[in-house]
Order: C-alpha cells, then sequence, then structure tokens
C-alpha cells in the first residue's frame, strides 16, 4: 500500500537530520547571494561595499592620530545633500573602533558580519532556551541563519558595514533581560539599551522599560516585576555615564564640542528629499507640503510611535508580544509613509536634476576646450 502523500512528506520532516540538511543548503544559497552582491558591490568604482563601515573607520583613524573623529569643514559644506555621507555618530563609537584602526576595511568588513551573525545566533539561543525546551542548539542555530541573509534589513547592514547589523544581538539582549528578570536580567537589558542608545534613534525603548516600570502587576508570562523596568533604566543610565566618562578621560572635551556641532548642522538638513524614505519625507512629498510642514509631521510621527510603545509596555501582557509591537510600530510608520509617497514628485525635481547633469558634463566639457586639446598645424 502506498502511504498518502501527507504521510510521505512527514516522514522525511521528522528525520534531524534531512531538516538540517534543507537548512544548510537554504542557508548556503543566501549567504551565497550575499558574497556576490558584496563581491559586485566591491568590484564598484569607487567601491561600494562595506562603505558604512569605511566612515567608521576614517573616523578611527583620525581618533588613533590624536585629532577629533569630525570633519566640520566637510560636513558643513555638505550639510543637507544625500550623498554627503559623514561621521555623525558620538564620539565613543569612533574612539572603541579606534583599537581596529589599523585592520584593513575588507578585512574588518567580514569580521563585522561574523561577529554580527554570532551575536544574532548567541541571542536566538538565549531566547529559545527562555521561551520553549529545543532539543538541540543546532535546531534554533541552523535556521535563523540560514533565513538571516534573506532578512533585508541585516543583509543591507551586512554589505554596508552599518552598526544596525549589531541590533539582533543588542535588541535580543533586552529581550533575553527582560524575560529572564531579576538582578541579572536588568544587567542584560540595561547593557543591551545603553550600548544600542550610542545611534540615538534606539533610544526610544527607554519609554518601554518606562511603561513597563510604571505596570502595577507583575507578567506572569514574562517573569519581570514592576521594579524590573527602573532597575533597567538605572543599569542603562550607569552605562552611558560610564562611558561618557571614559569618552572624556581617552579624548577629552574637544570630541563632545564637535558632535554638537554635528548635531546643529545636522538639524538643519533638508528632511524633504526622494531619497529619504523616512515618514516625514515621503507624506511631505505626496501632500506637496513645506520643509516647515515636514518637520511638523517628523513631530507627530515621533509622538505615534512613542504612544505605541506606551501603550504596549503598560497594556499588553505577554513581554515578547509587548516588545514586538514597540519594534513593529516604527516600521510600520515607515513602511505606510513610504507606500503612500512612492512615485511623487520632489520639490524643484526638474532643476536639481538639471544642476547634476550639468555637473555630470564638466569633465566632458574641460576635456574639449583648446587648452587640453591643443595640435599643432602642419603646413
Amino acid at each position: 500500500m502506498i502511504a498518502p502523500p501527507s504521510r510521505a512528506l512527514a516522514r522525511p520532516l521528522a528525520d534531524r537530520r534531512f531538516v538540517a540538511l534543507l537548512w544548510l543548503i537554504v542557508g548556503a544559497a543566501g549567504w551565497l547571494g550575499i558574497l556576490v552582491i558584496g563581491a559586485g558591490l566591491a568590484s564598484s568604482s569607487p567601491p561600494k561595499a562595506g562603505f558604512d563601515l569605511d566612515l567608521l573607520l576614517s573616523a578611527a583613524r583620525r581618533v588613533a592620530a590624536g585629532l577629533s573623529p569630525y570633519d566640520t569643514t566637510s560636513i558643513s559644506a555638505n550639510a543637507g545633500q544625500a550623498e554627503g555621507l559623514f561621521y555623525s555618530y558620538p564620539p565613543p563609537v569612533a574612539q572603541a573602533f579606534a583599537l581596529a584602526a589599523g585592520v584593513r576595511s575588507p578585512v574588518m568588513l567580514v569580521l563585522w558580519a561574523l561577529a554580527a551573525a554570532a551575536g544574532l545566533a548567541a541571542v536566538a539561543v538565549a531566547l529559545a532556551r527562555r521561551i520553549s525546551a529545543p532539543a538541540s542548539t543546532s535546531e534554533v542555530v541552523l535556521p535563523v541563519l540560514a533565513l538571516a541573509p534573506y532578512w533585508f534589513p541585516f543583509a543591507i547592514a551586512l554589505l554596508f558595514g552599518n552598526l544596525d547589523a549589531s541590533f539582533p544581538f543588542l535588541y535580543g539582549l533586552m529581550l533575553v533581560g527582560a524575560l529572564r528578570g531579576g538582578t541579572f536580567g536588568a544587567v542584560l537589558a540595561g547593557t543591551g539599551l545603553a550600548l544600542a542608545s550610542l545611534k540615538l534613534h534606539p533610544a526610544l525603548l527607554v519609554a518601554w522599560f518606562l511603561g513597563l516600570a510604571l505596570v502595577a502587576r507583575m507578567r506572569p508570562a514574562g517573569g519581570a516585576s514592576p521594579a524590573f523596568g527602573w532597575r533597567a533604566l538605572g543599569v542603562g543610565a550607569f552605562v552611558i555615564g560610564a562611558i561618557v566618562a571614559l569618552s572624556l578621560l581617552v579624548g577629552g572635551l574637544a570630541p563632545w564640542r564637535d558632535f554638537l556641532d554635528v548635531v546643529r548642522i545636522g538639524s538643519g538638513a533638508a528632511l524633504i528629499d526622494r531619497r529619504n524614505i523616512g515618514p516625514a519625507s515621503q507624506l511631505s512629498l505626496l501632500l506637496g507640503s513645506s520643509e516647515a510642514m515636514a518637520r511638523g509631521i517628523q513631530i507627530v510621527v515621533s509622538l505615534l510611535a512613542l504612544a505605541v510603545t506606551l501603550w504596549a509596555a503598560l497594556r499588553r501582557r505577554d513581554l515578547v508580544e509587548s516588545f514586538g509591537w514597540e519594534q513593529s510600530s516604527e516600521l510600520v510608520f515607515n513602511l505606510g509613509a513610504k507606500l503612500l509617497g512612492r512615485r511623487r514628485g520632489e520639490p524643484e525635481r526638474f532643476r536639481r536634476d538639471a544642476v547634476d547633469c550639468m555637473s555630470s558634463m564638466v569633465p566632458r566639457i574641460e576635456a574639449l576646450t583648446p587648452s587640453a586639446n591643443i595640435v599643432e598645424y602642419d603646413e
């Protein structure tokens, strides 16, 4: 008798070795795709692979040479231009990377990707052990690492060497700490919060921990008490204070003064740009509004994200669900604005495109001038 298709399919999937082989095939295809794309980006002129990491390493090399990590002259010249990328993180980031200032950029990019993948696998195992009881570590690590290259935000962060590649580990550390509870859990969560907040925008998670602190009852699904939120925030404040103190000890006040100048210059950059996929930019393009209106929209979006974060912390009993609501709120606002604003024009788009076109023709015009092409006439 021939077994039904469903039973025939269930038999190989019940074999752990067969399932592991499937995950290895899926993962090999995904990571091979990352390597192929990365090789293409690296072979372009100029190379585009790891350009975010190049900014960090350039700032780190300036710190290693005894200089400020910020080139304020270049920043002032490129203010408001999307192409004018520059180092704008707080000083401790460049000071930490100064330890690896002598490492070549391609090597550092590979090491950064390996560290990010290892961190993702580590927190995945820790979360699985807190939530369920996996039969083995490989049952968690293989699927997570196999699917990681297909998650575009993570893949893009790896290709360009962005600090966002560390977020799966840092955010996972916060969630592991919240699920664990107690003093050690608060240390894990607060440390993850402090390190993630070096990129500033994850600091919204402070509201989530504040919401946990304001909850008047225990969370039976998660194990974190109302006091846990205060402990995590206290640990986060302590770690941030320690990082700032160490930064001042190493580099003094000058880098922080330059950082404030960078923040001031950056705050004057134009929000409305078709290359900016943020909610304020895309909604402003849709509505044809002014720059002032775009900044007002930005405030409204930030308040909505804050409201969802507090609601998730106060109203959702399951910690994993609550943390997921906090993380998905900003994503929903960004994707919604992007979908609404797609294919919309930008103010003075044609004028800007014309300027860009003429600028690209300058080298050709200079090459055709008589001074550059003198031909002797022979009678």
